[in-house]
């Protein structure tokens, strides 16, 4: 099963503890969906230390509905940083934490998700193994249950989940920045169609990028190119291509890889100059193209390699020549598809 996107729901519809299955979100129901690397903990460890911290099973909370979104990410070189998405009647909440080792990290995780859906049993089970502890006699120091209990206080009964705040870092990393979600990027561009012949390009992206979809502001240069004239002269146009645009993509993360499928439009200047021609000069015109992309990404660190292909459509298509003995000769006009691809590196807060 792709570790990624795999995903359980616990409460009626987890199927792989009770036979019948139950639509999301419906009253009376506990869910949780889980993704991160292959190095992580699965969905079955994530709920095995839910259960554990509150002393039974999930399948019992059916007097409330509360769904769990909880992801991490990272890898073992640069530590792990987890989100937790709670969304109830009571409203939506996300909590953040982040450890170098990612087991350590699900053990956190696993005790907010906890807290959030019944912090009071927490608190109980919690005193059951204390006192069960304590009818043993001394037994020596045992390890801390989780990333966060060798900073935080043990855990007292908090407030209801949407009001819970989950104990932090005192020095947190970048993944709870303001500005979590930014992204940058630059791209070396081929193709074909909007200019002469086949050539190349840049590309420079700013985005915003939260869970799912992507944003982004983009400005694009293509190299200048020629196109030769004919009619028995040596001359030549020479034509360049700058735009600005803005593409909206959905977002599919699998393992440590990401797959886009973006549109957008794009809206700029093309310039012809003639070159080797009697009275040259350059003419400027508007440039208009609408476009569909696929886009993959390899998602290990915060610079992330990617690349794609995109199709556009030509919405406007300027028409350059020259006038020789009175008559006007078209000599080129873009085509009405052009293609191109694209590969660089992108930075992401």
């Amino acid at each position: 099963m792709n570790r990624f996107c795999a995903s359980f729901l616990v409460g009626v519809g987890l199927s792989t503890v009770a036979g019948a299955g139950q639509a999301e979100g419906s009253p009376g129901q506990v869910s949780v969906r889980w993704s991160a690397p292959d190095e992580c903990p699965d969905d079955a460890r994530l709920l095995h230390q839910i259960e554990t911290l509150l002393g039974k099973s999930l399948l019992e909370f059916n007097a409330q509905t509360l769904r769990v979104r909880a992801s991490a990410q990272g890898n073992a070189e640069q530590g792990y940083a987890g989100k937790i998405s709670f969304s109830s009647e009571l409203g939506d909440q996300e909590r953040y934490l982040d450890h170098p080792s990612c087991d350590r990290l699900v053990e956190a995780m696993a005790l907010v998700i906890a807290l959030a859906i019944d912090p009071e049993r927490v608190q109980a089970a919690r005193d059951a193994e204390d006192a069960g502890s304590a009818a043993m006699g001394p037994t020596p120091a045992a390890a801390p249950s989780s990333a966060t209990s060798e900073r935080c206080p043990p855990a007292m009964p908090p407030e209801p989940p949407h009001e819970h705040e989950a104990c932090h870092d005192p020095a947190p990393r970048t993944s709870h920045l303001p500005l979590r979600g930014l992204r940058a990027a630059v791209h070396g561009l081929a193709g074909a169609g909007a200019l002469p012949g086949f050539g190349g390009g840049m590309e420079a992206a700013l985005g915003w990028q939260p869970e799912g979809f992507r944003v982004e502001l983009l400005g694009r240069y293509w190299v200048p190119r020629s196109q030769s004239i004919g009619l028995s002269t040596d001359g030549r146009l020479d034509l360049a291509l700058a735009t600005l645009g803005a593409r909206a993509c959905w977002l599919l993360p699998v393992n440590a890889w990401r797959f886009s499928a973006c549109g957008g439009a794009d809206l700029g200047n093309e310039r012809a100059t003639g070159v080797a021609l009697e009275n040259s000069r350059s003419r400027d015109a508007l440039y208009a193209q609408a476009s569909g992309s696929l886009e993959v990404a390899s998602t290990r660190s915060r610079l992330v390699p990617e690349g794609g292909v995109e199709v556009s459509g030509a919405l406007l298509r300027p028409r350059f020549g020259i006038s020789r003995d009175g008559s006007d000769y078209e000599v080129f006009k873009p085509a009405s598809w052009s293609f191109s691809a694209l590969f660089g590196f992108a930075f992401e807060l």
